[in-house]
């Protein structure tokens, strides 16, 4: 079907980009706070204390998606199945018969791509979500453009 060299879809760089800039806005928001000192409502030590959690914790997400717009995760769509390659684990391969169900899971403003497996793991993804794994969110095309191709190639590899 393609080359399984080559990737089908990448990650978006424009997307990861935003991330990073998003963070360094929240970094620096966070050092502002560590210099402002004593205000009339707070005092010094909580915006100390303040600052420099939210330069760690932007600091690190800032890093993730810094290493997604270095090294965006790949979806190798194969005749068999498709595999998927995250920014920080391996390839991981996924075949169309154990996959039961693809769709797009809606959550608190956010969509996925998600699936069920033909055998539940009894996960507390499954439990929470409904479903068994799913695929990194900020790809070039749209959740549900994605979920349908896949969807489609799914139904075309049982008949």
């Amino acid at each position: 079907m393609t080359n399984p060299m080559e990737p089908t879809f990448f990650g978006s760089r424009r997307k990861s980009a935003l991330g990073v800039a998003l963070c360094l806005g929240a970094v620096s928001l966070g050092w502002w706070f560590t210099t402002s000192g004593d205000t009339v409502r707070r005092s010094a030590e909580f915006y100390d204390v303040l600052g420099w959690l939210v330069i760690v914790l932007f600091g690190l997400f800032g890093l993730a998606w810094l290493a997604s717009l270095i090294i965006p995760h790949r979806l190798w769509i194969e005749d068999d199945g498709f595999s998927v390659k995250r920014v920080w684990s391996g390839k991981k391969r996924y075949r169309w018969e154990e996959i039961e169900d693809i769709f797009v899971h809606h959550h608190r403003g956010s969509s996925m791509v998600v699936w069920r497996d033909k055998k539940s793991s009894g996960s507390l993804t499954r439990t929470f979500f409904g479903c068994d794994n799913w695929l990194p969110g900020g790809w070039e095309l749209s959740p549900e453009e994605i979920a349908g191709k896949l969807n489609n190639l799914r139904v075309q590899h049982r008949s």
